[in-house]
């Protein structure tokens, strides 16, 4: 004779699986703010070095030795993921999506690969 305990109900099963979707739809949320947080926060480091290297114009004037030391300082404290050319992207996501533009609204809704190929 089987174990009644180990045997799962139709209803026990149904509960355990709505318990796992809404643990996996918490986890795409936290995902999308992540993804919302840290592209904005590209967007405003985009915004500094504009500020900081270019002094407001479209290109630095003194090559992007800036771009370089900055890589090497983020990559130091925060590990893999700013590369020279990822900072690249960050100055130019600024370029593309000014704060004015449609676009700015949107970039926290797109993942940033999205938003890298909309640059290209």
């Amino acid at each position: 004779m089987a174990n009644t305990e180990l045997m799962d109900t139709e209803d026990e099963l149904k509960f355990y699986q709505d318990v796992h979707a809404i643990l996996d739809e918490a986890k795409s949320k936290i995902y999308e703010a992540a993804n919302n947080i840290m592209t904005y926060a590209y967007w405003n480091v985009g915004k500094r070095i504009i500020e900081q290297e270019q002094k407001g114009n479209r290109k630095a004037k003194y090559g992007s030795y800036l771009i370089k030391r900055l890589s090497q300082e983020l990559s130091d404290k925060y590990g893999t993921g700013f590369s020279v050319a990822n900072i690249r992207n960050c100055r130019q996501l600024y370029l593309t999506f000014p704060k004015e533009s449609y676009g700015y609204s949107l970039i926290g809704r797109i993942h940033w690969s999205h938003i890298r190929i909309l640059m290209i």
